[in-house]
């Protein structure tokens, strides 16, 4: 599948499946937005290996005309899940996030499904913002959690 062009302010961005040769540039984000996440307890502040954490998902990446990746979603495609999704620290608000959801339609079907901490307001509004419904809550290892779904675009 080509890469999908973004729109609006970052009309320079792409959005594409990650290779093998993004995986340094993948684990450096995600480690830098896991250490950056005040929303999670301090001490799952550290990251874990990124290869690990995707294993069997879609992972698709956002990135400029410099080719420098500005955020990442990763999805379990069986269940329409999204595990990950990131956006370079610095960078959030500026539209990648929603690039990264606009493009996942080509990718995989809705309905999809996530989980999202409670303390982390801001992603919540994000999605709340692109239409996301809450479905449940629970408990984990990161603090309680809602669990959002996409059902309609």
């Amino acid at each position: 599948m080509s890469p999908t062009s973004a729109s609006g302010n970052m009309n320079k961005a792409v959005v594409r499946p990650a290779g093998v040769e993004d995986r340094v540039a993948l684990q450096r984000l995600y480690s830098s937005a896991i250490a950056a996440a005040m929303w999670l307890p301090e001490s799952r502040r550290v990251a874990d290996d990124f290869d690990e954490v995707t294993q069997d998902e879609l992972v698709l990446v956002c990135v400029n005309a410099g080719a420098d990746i500005l955020g990442f979603i990763s999805v379990f495609v069986p269940d329409r899940f999204i595990h990950h999704l990131y956006v370079s620290p610095g960078l959030e608000g500026v539209g990648i996030g929603s690039i990264l959801l606009a493009t996942l339609p080509a990718y995989v079907s809705l309905p999809w499904s996530l989980k999202c901490v409670l303390a982390n307001t801001r992603a919540r509004q994000f999605y709340a913002k692109h239409g996301w419904f809450e479905a449940g809550r629970g408990d984990g290892a990161d603090g309680p959690y809602v669990v959002l779904t996409m059902h309609d675009r």
